[in-house]
């Protein structure tokens, strides 16, 4: 098991909701189980050994690849050598306009300077709630304040004679210095918020500020003379993309061999359509990957043998059918916090039914969780909103892993990231797809009938001479499929309106109706 984190969770004085709470216990329960520890700077390390418990050669600091955007600029920086207090001088936030970030501390500083004869202007590139706090707080105080709000290419944008500021009291890095730096622009930062000592160089990139008091944030200002270039492009290396990406890959392989030795149980469900090839394919795509990481017991309820046919079953799997022996199995395993649960894959629904299936499993995921166990839902598809979908999602946030085979699905749900449809890991190999000497003289129709909640009109004539029309103009001879057996008087109907093959269910067994289908689509010239 590998662990990423990238924040300094200390608040200090800030208050903390319970899920702030939560998050930290479950952390502090679950980050020393760790095979590695992946840390974005040395305070992060130190923080996870210091306040949970991560023994020291588990973790592994990975350099964020902060400078990727600036890469290209950085041999061909145009900016001065030297800043000069003698003309206007920037100062440059780039950052969100939040209490941690301190924005109005650069502020002051800059008050400081002007009452002393330099002209001094402050360039906020960001936006976020504190915005209005910052410009009342610069209009009082006479500090001159653009806003041109946050631009991924700030560093492009900055006028000449700047220093970048960044007052924050809290920083798990700071990303903007390394940009900064790699853009020809030196930096400020205080001395004592955690991560930004590791994205910068004093001297070299810029100055450390002896604390955020605007007084020294003053001082560090006036003691930048600029940015060494040549020994700032060979630091600025570690950031690349090529040595960060280098140094995870090492700490993931280190991973892997830590937790080889022990494989951990899986549970999951592979529960489709009766009479639907796709909800086989894509599931035993998703029981294929489950299986590398140790011994699968599958719930299929009360599928049929040519279902499963479908699923891919291998010797050594545990397949459930009796829903007591699953309920059974799944309180025992999540309870004692080992191994993987794995929720069904394909398309679902978030209707009041599903939402209280969620909620009956959501006390043993979190004691799972707790006790260093994973769950995840990976590749999952909504089909449309309902307001118990925020029920679900609340649980789901008890996974590691949450994934959805469309944006509009990772939109509805609140939460999680795009995966492809787990059917593509079946997909042909390269040499089959990059075959062009193998003929291809089918148009495949795949159809589709509509469901009760659904309904969807029958093609009619227009369509059907509009489909004889395009087989006719690209050369191709038309073949009508159908992946779920109900939709077979359909396809055999459209088959005989366009005077070609119909290729349906000859039995009941998703295997044999699978091959057929992979034979139909490689003759095809499309789909």
């Amino acid at each position: 098991m590998l662990v990423s984190e990238r924040n300094i969770t200390t608040r200090e004085a800030e208050p903390q909701s319970r899920a702030d709470l939560v998050k930290r216990e479950i952390a502090r329960r679950v980050y020393r189980h760790a095979d590695t520890v992946v840390a974005i700077s040395h305070p992060v390390a130190g923080e996870l050994v210091g306040a949970y418990g991560v023994r020291p050669d588990q973790v592994v600091v990975v350099p964020n690849p902060a400078g990727r955007r600036a890469e290209v600029r950085t041999a061909a920086s145009h900016r001065s050598d030297t800043i000069s207090l003698d003309r206007t001088l920037h100062l440059l936030l780039p950052m969100r306009l939040v209490p941690q970030k301190r924005a109005t501390r650069a502020v002051e500083a800059a008050a400081l300077l002007r009452a002393e004869g330099l002209d001094v202007r402050v360039v906020c590139f960001g936006k976020g709630p504190l915005v209005d706090e910052l410009t009342t707080f610069a209009a009082d105080r006479d500090v001159p304040l653009d806003l041109p709000g946050w631009t991924a290419d700030w560093v492009a944008s900055a006028p000449e004679n700047a220093i970048t500021v960044l007052p924050s009291y809290r920083e798990g890095f700071g990303n903007v210095l390394v940009e900064s730096a790699m853009g020809g622009i030196p930096s400020v930062a205080v001395s004592n918020s955690y991560g930004a000592a590791d994205a910068m160089v004093p001297t070299v990139t810029g100055e450390l500020a002896f604390s955020g008091d605007p007084v020294d944030i003053a001082d560090a200002i006036r003691r930048v003379r600029g940015l060494d270039a040549e020994r700032t492009s060979a630091w600025a290396r570690r950031f690349s993309s090529a040595h960060s990406g280098g140094v995870l890959l090492a700490a993931i392989e280190r991973a892997r061999g830590g937790g080889s030795s022990t494989a951990v149980p899986v549970l999951a469900s592979a529960v489709g359509q009766f009479d639907n090839v796709g909800d086989t394919v894509l599931r035993r795509g998703y029981l294929d990957h489950l299986r590398t990481l140790g011994p699968l017991t599958v719930w299929v309820g009360d599928k049929s043998d040519d279902y499963l046919s479908g699923l891919g079953l291998q010797p050594g799997d545990t397949v459930v059918r009796e829903a007591g022996q699953w309920r059974r199995t799944v309180s025992r395993r999540l309870l004692s916090g080992r191994g993987v649960y794995a929720f069904d894959t394909g398309e679902t629904e978030v209707r009041r039914g599903f939402a209280l299936r969620y909620l009956r499993l959501a006390p043993l995921l979190l004691v799972h969780r707790l006790r260093g166990g994973t769950a995840v839902l990976t590749g999952v598809g909504v089909r449309e909103p309902h307001p118990w979908r925020h029920v679900i999602a609340a649980v789901l946030r008890l996974c590691r892993a949450v994934t959805w085979r469309d944006a509009a699905s990772r939109r509805m749900m609140g939460l999680g990231e795009v995966t492809p449809d787990w059917a593509f890991a079946l997909g042909a190999d390269a040499a089959t797809l990059r075959d062009t000497e193998s003929p291809r003289p089918l148009l495949a129709i795949s159809v589709r009938q509509g469901l009760s909640h659904a309904a969807r009109e029958r093609p009619d004539d227009r369509w059907v001479e509009a489909v004889r029309t395009l087989a006719d103009d690209l050369g191709l001879q038309p073949v009508v499929v159908a992946q779920i057996e109900r939709d077979g008087d359909l396809a055999r109907d459209l088959a005989a309106r366009l005077y070609c093959e119909a290729v349906t269910w000859l039995d009941a067994s998703h295997a044999r109706q699978e091959q057929r289908l992979r034979e139909t689509y490689r003759r095809s010239a499309a789909v």
